[in-house]
């Protein structure tokens, strides 16, 4: 997840023409700092939005053969006429 943050840095910082970003020769720390940090908050969010919870308290049903093979032999009937 780093590696795509500081990817997305990166390229927001290559495509923006803010004066913002630079303090004197280099890139504003504290900007950078604040952009990773927002992204990564903000993707904290989008993931704990899609959870998959499992019911784990599900009955258990028992298979029953009998049912299958009654189905079993009604279709054998049904291909031999």
């Amino acid at each position: 997840m780093v590696d795509d943050l500081v990817a997305e840095l990166y390229l927001y910082l290559a495509e923006k023409k803010n004066e913002k970003i630079y303090y004197l020769d280099s890139f504003n720390l504290q900007y950078c700092r604040s952009f990773i940090s927002s992204r990564f908050i903000n993707r904290i969010k989008i993931e704990n939005k899609f959870t998959n919870t499992v019911d784990d308290n599900r009955l258990e049903e028992t298979y029953d053969t009998q049912f299958d093979e009654g189905i079993d032999d009604t279709l054998q009937k049904i291909k031999t006429f």
